[in-house]
């Protein structure tokens, strides 16, 4: 004689996955977060050392422009350009060597342009970024480029990154 599930038998169980799905959905979205802010801080950092490489390669002074539309979680543009004239989110890249854009990250940038030099690609001034994703503006990641020794850091305390 076959038998089937009683409807309060498939109610429980429903309830059951309810109550784990509600309590596992936390924790997928603090994980999409951290991935988020690493995927984020490994492109800024990948964009520089890519700049300072090709600086280096062409022999010639280069600038990492920044611009953002509105504000940087409306969109936000990193271009390298072979000129220090000013650039807007729509000119960006326009004659640009390399560019990289994002949207919905907040990111904080106390500089419009940056020189790279063309002997050792080194940044003519000391800066940073700081930045952070959607639904977790408290994490703040912070990438530092030094100008003397040319090295990059990305400190904060979150996300496996160290505290600055």
């Amino acid at each position: 004689m076959p038998r089937g599930f009683t409807f309060i038998e498939v109610l429980i169980s429903l309830l059951v996955m309810s109550v784990l799905l509600a309590t596992a959905a936390p924790a997928f979205e603090r994980l999409y977060q951290s991935h988020q802010a690493k995927r984020l801080a490994s492109e800024f950092q990948g964009f520089f050392v890519q700049a300072r490489s090709e600086t280096v390669m062409r022999n010639q002074n280069l600038w990492i422009h920044y611009a953002e539309q509105g504000d940087s979680l409306n969109g936000w543009v990193l271009a390298l350009r072979g000129s220090e004239s000013a650039v807007t989110y729509a000119n960006a890249a326009h004659n640009a060597i390399m560019v990289s854009r994002g949207e919905g990250e907040l990111l904080s940038v106390g500089w419009n342009k940056i020189e790279l030099d063309r002997v050792n690609g080194k940044p003519a001034g000391a800066g940073n970024i700081t930045f952070a994703v959607q639904g977790a503006p408290e994490k703040q990641l912070k990438m530092i480029f030094h100008n003397v020794t040319g090295r990059l850091r990305i400190c904060g305390g979150h996300y496996g990154y160290d505290a600055c």
